[in-house]
């Protein structure tokens, strides 16, 4: 069984079509979306989570200020970033498992294991430690679709069957708008959180054209080239 693996290169980035920034309040300069491959990018990406978490006491404080857990490690994992006038803002954690790669544990399968017989026979794009800077609370739901938008954008790059993604109970009636995604298993924990999630997901390719109809979402052939590029730069199947 061959293995799909996260190259350890820079972290590649694209810039957010302006057409997507006028969506953000208060945004005045730029914005890039990137994946954390190389060490100070993934430093970005656990400061962030941590300081997320940790201003709502979701986790106990990390003494280097980093929240991350032994899957940020694996080969078929990797997270997305945006940064908005040069400040992190959101990031999200794309799992990724493939029948025909190994490695290929997600974390989905530990923390609600009726799901690893249910789904083990299929690609699967797994989406967690989905986290929006305090600084932006007051419009963290714009935040939160763009970078959903990227996350999404990887399960289609990836040619995956079903996305699976752990959430708040408050927050299913959104994912369920968002991309028809149905509960899956009721609540449980993740590694570290001190709140418990349950899973929702949706097959992917019936599904991935409802979430273009939100206005945040289409992608022009130029930018999905280059995010194409991106994804597939980074994520190789050895």
């Amino acid at each position: 069984m061959k293995s799909a693996m996260v190259q350890a290169i820079c972290s590649p980035e694209i810039d957010i079509p302006g057409t997507l920034l006028a969506y953000l309040p208060g945004v005045s300069k730029s914005g890039r979306v990137g994946i954390a491959v190389c060490h100070d990018k993934r430093r970005v990406v656990y400061s962030l989570r941590h300081t997320a978490y940790k201003s709502r006491e979701y986790i106990d404080e990390q003494p280097d200020q980093l929240f991350r857990d032994s899957y940020d490690a694996h080969n078929n994992i990797f997270s997305l970033y945006a940064v908005i006038d040069d400040q992190p803002v959101a990031s999200i954690r794309c799992c990724v498992h493939d029948p025909r790669h190994a490695p290929c544990d997600i974390p989905a399968f530990s923390v609600y294991p009726e799901t690893k017989a249910r789904f083990a026979g299929l690609k699967i794009l797994e989406l967690n430690r989905f986290v929006i800077s305090p600084n932006v609370d007051n419009h963290s739901r714009a935040y939160a679709v763009l970078i959903l938008r990227y996350g999404i954008q990887v399960g289609k790059i990836l040619g995956v069957k079903r996305v699976l993604a752990a959430v708040r109970e408050r927050h299913t009636s959104f994912y369920k708008r968002f991309a028809n995604m149905s509960l899956l298993c009721g609540p449980s924990y993740y590694p570290g959180l001190k709140f418990s999630t349950v899973l929702m997901g949706c097959d992917f390719e019936e599904n991935y054209p409802l979430t273009l109809k939100h206005p945040m979402l289409p992608w022009t052939r130029e930018e999905e080239a280059s995010f194409y590029q991106v994804v597939n730069g980074v994520y190789r199947k050895g």
